[in-house]
């Protein structure tokens, strides 16, 4: 993934993109930290960067789905099956594609030397770190369900 860039002079958003190649077993860990931003939103892609099925796979995230490390950062683990962790990145099946990540709405002029990437690993899904919030299937379909209320309300005619 690339460092943030600054969008609009700093005050309005940062962004920044990657790409995943993933063979069985292993996925990319992110860290990012929404360094005070109102929206941080994260978005899969295939390789011809269309967007993958949101609503019925967590292809994409933002503040309010994803839960928060305890120090306000939040970790997404990117693969093809679920993972059973709570900010699973979907790939809806696909082994390679993009990251896009944005940030806005900052409540001040954004410091230069902010970081909103904090890490980026990697890992075989044997070794996830045990601190990544684990999800039940129940919450599994939960998360799912109320990804759909929210499309339907966001695109209802």
């Amino acid at each position: 993934m690339s460092s943030p860039k600054t969008r609009e002079g700093g005050r309005w958003g940062l962004s920044s993109s990657g790409h995943f190649q993933l063979h069985d077993g292993e996925a990319p860990v992110v860290t990012l930290d929404p360094i005070g931003a109102r929206h941080l939103s994260v978005q899969l892609a295939n390789g011809r960067l269309g967007s993958l099925d949101y609503l019925h796979h967590t292809a994409s995230l933002n503040l309010a789905q994803a839960r928060a490390n305890t120090e306000g950062t939040m970790t997404l683990v990117t693969t093809a099956r679920d993972p059973g962790v709570a900010n699973w990145l979907d790939t809806a099946g696909l082994h390679q594609g993009s990251i896009f990540v944005t940030w806005q709405q900052f409540p001040a002029h954004l410091d230069p030397r902010v970081r909103g990437k904090r890490d980026v690993q990697l890992v075989k899904l044997a070794q996830l770190d045990p601190s990544i919030a684990g999800l039940i299937s129940a919450e599994r379909r939960e998360q799912l369900t109320a990804r759909a209320v929210a499309y339907a309300r966001r695109f209802a005619q």
